[in-house]
């Protein structure tokens, strides 16, 4: 319990309390003649433990701005009259300690967090999914070949898998828009648009090139 005390006189009229005084230390009877969060001992309203005194009234003392005791693991989340630890991402408490957090380690977890041809690689906080000791691009995938395995770009994408860049198939000619079809690029594929009616969208599953076209046509009454 906070040492500082609080003066405040309160008088009750009709069930209301109602305050006349304040100032310094003062003598009370029961907790009811002191301020909110604030109780009476040894005859002193004191501040209850995780507030201070603010004038006349006891506000909450933020923890986490000052002296706390969570890892540099955890985030300080202050409540009134205390605070409590929450571990950061990729950490868990130890126990029922909330003021401890340790590394999840994710290569161990039941569920494979990466693919079967990749290699899980711990990190404080995270961890990584190696392919030959490198790290795929995110369009790229993991592939065992006869040399070992590598990391591939996906269809639609270029480069050594490492970095892969967007094939631009209508700057290439690599379509199969007809005029008056307009071809326009898109992430991985493109698209022929037709004067607003029709629109093909290209698909590409393995090595095989899937064209779906969807029309509409507008009749006037």
């Amino acid at each position: 319990m906070n040492s500082r005390c609080l003066k405040a006189i309160y008088v009750v009229y009709f069930g209301m309390k109602f305050l006349i005084s304040s100032g310094n230390c003062q003598t009370c009877f029961d907790s009811s003649n002191c301020p909110t969060y604030a109780k009476c001992w040894r005859n002193t309203c004191l501040c209850e433990e995780g507030f201070r005194r603010d004038g006349d009234v006891c506000v909450d003392m933020n923890e986490c701005t000052n002296i706390n005791t969570c890892s540099r693991n955890a985030l300080c989340v202050n409540i009134p009259g205390g605070y409590s630890c929450q571990c950061r991402s990729g950490f868990r408490t130890v126990g029922t300690h909330d003021r401890q957090c340790i590394d999840i380690d994710e290569c161990n977890q039941a569920a494979q967090v990466c693919d079967r041809d990749e290699i899980c690689q711990n990190l404080q906080g995270g961890y990584k999914c190696l392919c030959t000791g490198e790290v795929c691009h995110p369009n790229a995938q993991c592939r065992i070949e006869e040399r070992g395995p590598r990391c591939a770009c996906e269809y639609g994408f270029r480069g050594d898998g490492i970095t892969c860049h967007d094939i631009d198939e209508c700057s290439s000619e690599m379509h199969d828009c007809v005029a008056p079809q307009k071809c326009e690029n898109t992430a991985g594929s493109f698209v022929c648009n037709h004067n607003n009616a029709c629109s093909i969208t290209s698909l590409r599953l393995l090595n095989m090139l899937i064209i779906v076209t969807l029309c509409s046509w507008h009749r006037n009454f």
